[in-house]
């Protein structure tokens, strides 16, 4: 399948189509969000680029309305440059269809955008599928995650709480995230705050009066590698590490348990 907006193509060597795919991103978030990017998060971004010449990295965010991702996928990819494959997990019972259509066709269209969403059973759904179909599930996660993140350039795109946070919040981290740390002792985490300013929706925040849009903040930390001891520790000890350090991008009010 090719897919062609505003010079983008699926037959693009990938560094290239990504920076054309951030191009558009870019587009669509200047004209319906208000974004605030302080030079502290552009900083970061910097770094991440330098660690991704060599390395990967699994960007990792909280998780308050549906298109937090999409904000943070827009701003990295148009700034780094050394991005060479990118995935991460998505609701299965949204790929499934079993949430409406909408959901599913966006992650479709990502998908044929080069962006490889991994559908995944969440937490709260395990009781809709066999063990089988859950075993199934995250055993494709794990190894395209593996893949993904034993390439230079590779980039993880992860909400470890799962779901979206009902009062944005931050809720506990699932463990997923702490499994994917052992995938490889290179990883390059990257924590990324999504901070509202001012009312918000659980759903979609754009609007074609960019005035009326929803308001957020982007704050980035820097890119930082786990301590072989920590990486030999329990996947739930390393979430909880993980999630200490997004924790301290947010302002008090949002931190939850990792205050």
């Amino acid at each position: 399948m090719i897919v062609e907006v505003m010079g983008y193509n699926t037959k693009m060597p990938t560094p290239e189509r990504f920076q054309k795919l951030g191009n558009v991103l870019e587009f669509a978030v200047e004209h319906l969000y208000n974004l605030q990017v302080p030079p502290e998060t552009l900083k970061s971004i910097s770094l991440l680029e330098e660690c991704l010449k060599k390395d990967s990295a699994v960007v990792y965010f909280n998780h308050i309305c549906l298109d937090d991702d999409f904000l943070v996928l827009a701003l990295l990819l148009k700034k780094v440059r050394s991005i060479s494959a990118i995935g991460g997990p998505g609701s299965k019972k949204h790929y499934d269809f079993r949430e409406g259509l909408m959901n599913g066709l966006v992650m479709r269209l990502a998908s044929s955008l080069g962006i490889e969403v991994i559908p995944l059973v969440q937490h709260y759904d395990r009781e809709a599928y066999s063990k089988e179909e859950r075993f199934l599930s995250y055993l494709h996660f794990i190894r395209t995650a593996k893949r993904i993140l034993n390439q230079p350039g590779g980039g993880l795109f992860i909400a470890p709480e799962g779901t979206r946070s009902p009062d944005g919040v931050l809720q506990s981290g699932q463990e997923g995230i702490g499994a994917v740390s052992k995938l490889n002792k290179r990883i390059w985490f990257v924590p990324v705050g999504v901070i509202p300013q001012g009312q918000f929706s659980l759903k979609l925040n754009c609007h074609l009066n960019r005035s009326q849009a929803g308001k957020f903040e982007i704050k980035m930390g820097n890119p930082f590698q786990l301590e072989e001891s920590i990486r030999k520790m329990p996947r739930a000890k390393i979430t909880k590490t993980l999630m200490q350090e997004l924790a301290c991008l947010l302002p008090q009010k949002m931190r939850g348990n990792y205050t």
